[in-house]
């Protein structure tokens, strides 16, 4: 708020982007924890296999599917008008999000641990939708850029507690593992909505029947949905199956793999917060942005080649300190750009920004479904041979690099956003 204790029309300071990137810290301390903290509960506790793991986690994938896109559209029908819609989706989703988690504390059986991850899947994720929408409601589009290195930046650190500070403290005792990672998720959670809310002054949005047959008639948005699902695809593919992965291969730190499953993402994501806020200010400065995603998959891909050429643990941290790098670039760069493209397409003023990124989160969550079950099927036709998470992670980052090369972008941002960023514009076919 400023001084008068009126809502800012814009927040551009760079407390301001801290601000605004705290829910994300917390969405990413729980997504780090649902990564290690599931596959570890259903191994180690419940004595589940690792595909039994994986379809656990791929959950998550179908409850997305179906919450993200309700909240979305819902944040788009702006129904707490004046008042701020996307705040209040927030403030209701971590306080049940937590909740959750104290029931997982105590779950002393198969189906208690199930039903109490499902209840934390659909309320992170009936969250990431309005969260998402928010930073173009709020920050100008001359500094989209800037403000998704800084979401990217926190996200990042978040899953950095998670593996560094939360897994370790599971490892000794899950309760107090699981209690600490819901203390951490309700006060980062909770202050992004209770400093960051929309105008007042702004203009509710009208006619948004039909939306999601305009946003899904684009060819533009079509491709650049199925980019993000494949290179998701790649991701979740590593994500679901590093611990086994690391099991199997007898990787240990302090003799325990799940110490080295969660250092190896810790490293990854302190890449990515090393590289995203560079890479979010480059964004505003270069003429073709979907460079700035071929760098990223490129150098994702670079990685895991390593990986599979140097299969030493020493090597792997390595590896996953590069990918978090070509990681930063691809989601720092995409964020800004779906955001301009929903614009370009369908906005305007009235632009459904919840719908969209509810859209793209079908797309991301399927993504989940896909890492894991495609996965699962690939390990099984090949006796669980778990290196072979690795090509599977190489096939999707390639075809999702040649999904955002057919996707008709030129050269330079469009008329609007050249001229507020003082740079030749481009055009959108």
């Amino acid at each position: 708020m400023n001084g008068n204790g009126s809502v800012k029309q814009f927040y551009y300071k760079a407390m301001d982007m801290v601000l605004l990137s705290f829910s994300a810290l917390a969405i990413y301390v729980a997504w780090g924890f649902n990564k290690i903290v599931t596959p570890f509960v259903s191994s180690n506790i419940y004595g589940l296999a690792a595909i039994s793991g994986g379809i656990i986690l791929g959950l998550e994938g179908i409850v997305g599917i179906i919450i993200d896109p309700l909240s979305g559209y819902l944040t788009d029908m702006d129904i707490f008008y004046p008042k701020s819609t996307k705040r209040y989706f927030i403030m209701i989703g971590i306080p049940i999000m937590t909740l959750s988690l104290v029931i997982l504390s105590y779950s002393n059986t198969v189906a208690m641990f199930v039903m109490a991850m499902l209840l934390f899947y659909v309320f992170a994720h009936f969250i990431r939708s309005p969260y998402n929408a928010l930073m173009p409601e709020v920050v100008e589009k001359k500094h989209w850029g800037k403000a998704s290195g800084y979401i990217n930046a926190f996200f990042a650190i978040g899953s950095i507690i998670a593996y560094i500070v939360i897994a370790p403290i599971v490892l000794k005792n899950t309760f107090y593992g699981i209690v600490i990672a819901a203390v951490i998720i309700m006060i980062f959670g909770m202050a992004t909505p209770l400093y960051i809310r929309e105008s007042k002054n702004r203009v509710k949005k009208s006619n948004i029947d039909g939306v999601f047959s305009k946003i899904l008639k684009s060819k533009t948005l079509l491709l650049f949905f199925f980019a993000q699902m494949f290179w998701w695809t790649s991701f979740e593919a590593i994500a679901t199956y590093f611990y086994f992965y690391s099991k199997a291969m007898n990787f240990t730190l302090s003799g325990s793999s799940l110490i080295f499953a969660a250092v190896g993402f810790a490293i990854f994501n302190i890449a990515t917060f090393i590289a995203a806020i560079p890479t979010g200010y480059l964004y505003e400065r270069i003429f073709r942005k979907k460079n700035l995603i071929y760098i990223g998959i490129i150098v994702f891909i670079i990685a895991e080649l390593l990986a599979i050429s140097y299969q030493k643990s020493d090597m792997i941290l390595l590896d996953l300190f590069i990918g978090g790098i070509g990681w930063a670039f691809i989601l720092t760069a995409s964020y800004p750009m779906g955001s301009y493209l929903i614009k370009k397409h369908v906005g305007g003023d009235n632009t459904p920004y919840g719908t969209f990124f509810g859209v793209t989160s079908i797309f991301a969550n399927l993504a989940i479904i896909t890492g894991a079950y495609i996965t699962a099927l690939v390990l099984y036709l090949s006796h669980d041979n778990l290196e072979m998470i690795f090509p599977v992670s190489i096939s999707a980052l390639f075809i999702s690099g040649l999904l955002i090369m057919f996707m008709k972008i030129s050269d330079r941002m469009n008329g609007e956003m050249g001229k507020e960023m003082d740079i030749i514009p481009m055009e959108l076919d």
